[in-house]
């Protein structure tokens, strides 16, 4: 009764745990981490407890010879899904910082072998304390050993950790931050440049919504010319025109053909397609006016 009491509770944490770091704690890849480890947790305990009510419930099934080999092979099968979808969260959303994990384990080691031994020591001592002063144990020395063990938990675990990070931490690169910035230059770069943006512009809005050619023009030098077109595009076959607007000004429009369905495009496609061409209109202007 008491090992199926720790092992509800040991499972129950877990749950709370990621519950409330999901919640709480996670962004975007750690809340996807969560989704696995959740999913592989509910789906082999789920298992495991469906399959454990039907044996008892249903005895009879264990006389039969295959599916008693079935149900033992199924039960830890079950279990195999949990580590499985740890597995898989951490190929998948890239959870392998083993730098940290030697880094906490070279702390939460030493710190747990530490606290053992703080609490075998300090409930021996408590204890015969107390059989000296009164002649009999008390559960107060139990007591006192919490106390002194939530009050050296802090200290003890800074002084591991700077040990830990003194003597083991990785030396830091060099070269490390200016990579970085090379790799924010080279991405900021692609976004800038203006004919790869338009491209983009032109493929998204005949994809979304589905136009059978699109057409971008640009005013330049008080002049309206085409920049980009899908195959197909002529000018007299425009049915949607979005203006490229930035400060107030139009710097030209996205001219759409005639929808492949046969239908009117909708008024909330439109509206989301508007606010992206100012965005992109916004973008030309500025490397415009720098060019």
């Amino acid at each position: 009764m008491l090992s199926d009491l720790v092992f509800v509770g040991t499972v129950g944490t877990g749950l709370f745990a990621q519950v409330y770091r999901y919640r709480r704690t996670s962004d975007a890849v750690h809340r996807q981490q969560t989704k696995w480890v959740v999913f592989g947790m509910a789906a082999g305990l789920g298992g495991l407890l469906s399959l454990g009510l039907l044996l008892t419930y249903v005895p009879t099934l264990e006389q039969d010879l295959l599916i008693w080999w079935v149900a033992r092979t199924a039960l830890p099968s079950f279990l195999l899904l949990i580590p499985l979808s740890i597995g898989v969260a951490m190929l998948r959303s890239r959870l392998w910082d083993i730098n940290l994990i030697i880094n906490r384990t070279l702390v939460y080691a030493p710190l747990t072998a530490s606290l053992a031994g703080l609490y075998a020591g300090s409930i021996t001592f408590f204890q015969r304390a107390f059989l000296a002063a009164t002649g009999e144990t008390s559960d107060a020395a139990l007591v006192l050993t919490v106390v002194v063990l939530a009050a050296a938990f802090t200290p003890i675990k800074n002084v591991l950790q700077v040990s830990v990070d003194k003597r083991f931490r990785e030396p830091v690169d060099p070269l490390a931050s200016l990579k970085g910035f090379q790799g924010q230059v080279r991405a900021v770069g692609s976004l800038i440049d203006i004919d790869q943006v338009l491209s983009r512009l032109l493929d998204e809005a005949t994809g979304a919504l589905e136009a059978s050619s699109a057409g971008i023009y640009l005013i330049r030098g008080g002049e309206t010319s085409l920049v980009k077109s899908s195959p197909g595009w002529m000018a007299d076959h425009s049915a949607q025109v979005v203006p490229l607007r930035s400060r107030g000004h139009a710097i030209g429009a996205l001219h759409l053909g005639a929808s492949s369905t046969g239908e009117p495009y909708p008024d909330e496609l439109v509206n989301c397609l508007q606010q992206t061409a100012d965005g992109v209109a916004r973008l030309a202007d500025v490397i415009q006016g720098f060019s």
